[in-house]
């Protein structure tokens, strides 16, 4: 009674008749697939991670405080994560200012001491005191790093 006129096994008959349906079915591709990712033949979609930033960016501005008689400037150092500073590194940066369209700076490429420096222009003076923002990216190959400021513009 475990064997058929053929001499299979029950386990073996069943095994056939499940294959023969699946072949008949939809669901083949996807029990192949489950079937073999199961046992490590097929590798599974994994999702992309971010890379974390690689590069250290410390940024700071001449001015905490600033009147609008006077231009501001930011400094940048640029490090790797193991803290030697780069030379070379470009630098580029983003203001944003209340009521007004983000302005684009670009920094000097970092010197042997891995320092940058931009200068903004002048602005109107505000009505009341304002803050402003700004974020800097350093880049160099596929490595990065992000720092952002904010200070103050007095009328």
């Amino acid at each position: 009674w475990l064997t058929d006129l053929a001499g299979r096994s029950a386990l073996q008959c069943r095994m056939q008749c499940a294959a023969r349906l699946a072949a008949r079915s939809w669901l083949l591709p996807f029990a192949l697939l489950l079937a073999l990712g199961g046992c490590g033949l097929v590798a599974t979609a994994q999702p992309m991670a971010t890379a974390a930033p690689a590069l250290k960016l410390t940024l700071w501005v001449e001015w905490p405080v600033l009147r609008t008689d006077r231009p501001q400037v930011a400094h940048a150092v640029v490090a790797s994560a193991q803290g030697e500073r780069l030379r070379g590194v470009t630098v580029q940066g983003q203001l944003t200012r209340p009521g007004a369209e983000p302005l684009q700076l670009m920094f000097s490429v970092t010197d042997a001491d891995g320092y940058a420096t931009a200068v903004f222009p002048m602005f109107e003076s505000p009505d009341a005191s304002e803050t402003h923002r700004l974020v800097a990216q350093a880049a160099i190959n596929a490595d990065y790093g992000v720092a952002m400021i904010e200070y103050e513009v007095q009328p």
